[in-house]
């Protein structure tokens, strides 16, 4: 019997892009660029990118580029899947990376042993190292040292990984090797359904390999050998996250798509393709527009998020500069551009100015009253569709 081909359909082809963490000294300095296509599965609906390389070729050069999490949600978590699944007895956990920590010292705390993979001595890479670094050393050939090193845990947190990794098979055996016999396997990942809806390019990066809804993160754990044993999803503006408990399958399992649920998330990816288009036409002539009128259009952050609004829709030339008081970033230059990276204080006596926020939405009204009361009456407005103030409401 032949085997069944996993057929992609491309959903938007954003082109050679710049590697978001490559900040530069110098303006328009030639930096590592990788293609960014969408597609997606005509069998599972999985959105990915298209002949996606490993993330570990996007380590950043600087040790200062961090990226947080939500974690409200974990003081809950923890106490729920201590009384659910162990009866509030002490148990064995165990963490594979930094964005771990924050969950195992909840354990802690309630007094269960914990332990973390160690990236130098463990992993053979320095200490600090990004996902991108760990899901490409967290190998099969590992695991013989780790099972040595530390006792395989009732409960394992793999938090924020899963959608970065480029082998999720051998990754997936690697955690399962972890565990006891009866462990779980605790994944978090991001909800991309929001983000689908509200065609946000910014979604888009190219350290995300794979872009999940509660639907499709399941059939994933599926193809390699994980059965879901409980799902959950946290509400957050923006991006909602998942939070999985996993247990490997004893028996090997045929894939069956549910076809009407399948039917959905098919059309929201072509839908969130056909968007792109149309938003990367309006904004440009908007801010043709606006410049025109000799005003100054800014952004508020200079993270991966700005780049990838200026980047995909193609508006660099209408950017005057961003607004970032990080002290490793002001003066520095967004990845292949000629847009400087300024102290707040620029704003001052610029009141013909259009200034987009690009942090998150929770913060934008506090951070709007705080700007006007600074800075004066600018007018201010998000990158994101899904904020209150949006560019994209007319």
């Amino acid at each position: 019997m032949k085997k069944k081909i996993n057929r992609y359909n491309e959903i938007i082809n954003l082109g050679l892009q710049p590697v978001s963490n490559r900040y530069n000294k110098s303006p328009n300095k030639e930096c590592l660029k990788t293609d960014l296509i969408l597609e997606q599965s005509s069998e599972t609906g999985i959105i990915k990118l298209k002949n996606s390389r490993n993330p570990i070729i996007y380590k950043p050069l600087v040790k200062w580029i961090k990226y947080n999490e939500p974690e409200p949600h974990l003081d809950q978590f923890v106490n729920t899947i201590l009384k659910k699944y162990f009866n509030n007895k002490k148990i064995i956990v165990g963490g594979i990376s930094s964005k771990d920590d924050s969950t195992l010292n909840r354990f802690l705390k309630l007094g269960h042993k914990i332990w973390r993979i160690d990236e130098k001595k463990d992993l053979k890479i320095s200490y600090g190292s990004g996902i991108e670094t760990i899901q490409h050393y967290l190998a099969k050939n590992r695991l013989i040292h780790l099972n040595k090193k530390y006792d395989k845990v009732d409960f394992l947190v793999v938090r924020h990984i899963w959608e970065h990794v480029y082998n999720q098979k051998e990754f997936s055996d690697v955690l399962k090797g972890l565990i006891k016999k009866d462990g779980i396997i605790f994944i978090e990942i991001p909800d991309c359904r929001k983000l689908l809806k509200s065609k946000d390019i910014t979604m888009i990066w190219e350290e995300h390999l794979f872009y999940y809804t509660s639907q499709t993160i399941i059939t994933s754990l599926r193809q390699n050998g994980l059965r879901v044993i409980s799902k959950k999803i946290i509400s957050y503006p923006t991006e909602n996250s998942i939070l999985l408990c996993v247990k490997p399958y004893k028996k090997k399992r045929s894939l069956i798509s549910n076809l009407h649920n399948l039917k959905k998330e098919i059309s929201l990816g072509v839908n969130y393709g056909k968007q792109y288009q149309k938003n990367k036409k309006y904004l440009n002539k908007l801010f043709s527009v606006i410049t025109k009128k000799k005003k100054e259009i800014v952004l508020f952050g200079g993270g991966h998020l700005s780049l990838a609004f200026i980047a995909f829709y193609d508006i660099y030339k209408y950017i005057s500069f961003i607004v970032d008081d990080d002290v490793n970033k002001k003066g520095m230059f967004m990845p292949g551009s000629s847009i400087q990276i300024k102290s707040s204080n620029e704003l001052t006596n610029k009141q013909n100015i259009l200034l987009l926020l690009t942090v998150n939405l929770t913060s934008e009204k506090k951070l709007i009253k705080l700007i006007k009361k600074k800075y004066g009456n600018i007018k201010i407005k998000s990158i994101f569709p899904l904020s209150t103030y949006s560019i994209f409401k007319k």
